[in-house]
């Protein structure tokens, strides 16, 4: 996992409960509605940190914030949330989101710092919006599982 995502899955128990809610639904459509409801979780967070990063006052986002996705894994049954890398990527997202302190070169010249504001360093865009919208990832998930199992009973009948 690299600097700045976000990986949410559900424990064991968690993963026995979905299961055996959605167990009469075959294998396809019960995972199916697990990843939707992950990812749906997810979706909130890269929500919000895409508006943190707007309103943090940073005029050079574009990238950055082009960059900010979320990622689906069926082999494990987890979605991550983060930053897209290399070329047209978020390659900085963890130096704008924590900051840097002052730097010198080896002879001498400042070469400042990364949005040293207050007593934090950098926006605090993504950190922010992990520590808001993380703890409702559960309650999104559940929500979006019983959504789920309701379509799936309106397709078989």
């Amino acid at each position: 996992m690299a600097k700045g995502e976000f990986k949410f899955e559900y424990n064991k128990s968690q993963m026995a409960a979905l299961e055996a809610i959605t167990r009469g639904f075959g294998t396809i459509d019960g995972n199916k509605a697990i990843l939707n409801s992950l990812s749906k979780g997810i979706q909130r967070v890269t929500q919000e940190g895409r508006k943190n990063l707007i309103s943090s006052g940073n005029k050079k986002t574009g990238n950055l914030l082009k960059s900010i996705r979320k990622k689906q894994v069926k082999k494990w049954m987890s979605v991550y949330g983060g930053f897209r890398k290399g070329k047209g990527g978020g390659n900085n997202a963890h130096l704008i989101d924590r900051g840097t302190k002052k730097r010198k070169t080896s002879a001498g010249y400042n070469r400042g710092s990364v949005f040293k504001k207050g007593p934090y360093t950098g926006t605090r865009f993504w950190t922010n919006a992990v520590l808001r919208r993380g703890p409702e990832i559960m309650n999104t998930a559940i929500s979006v599982i019983y959504n789920e199992i309701a379509k799936i009973i309106r397709k078989k009948k």
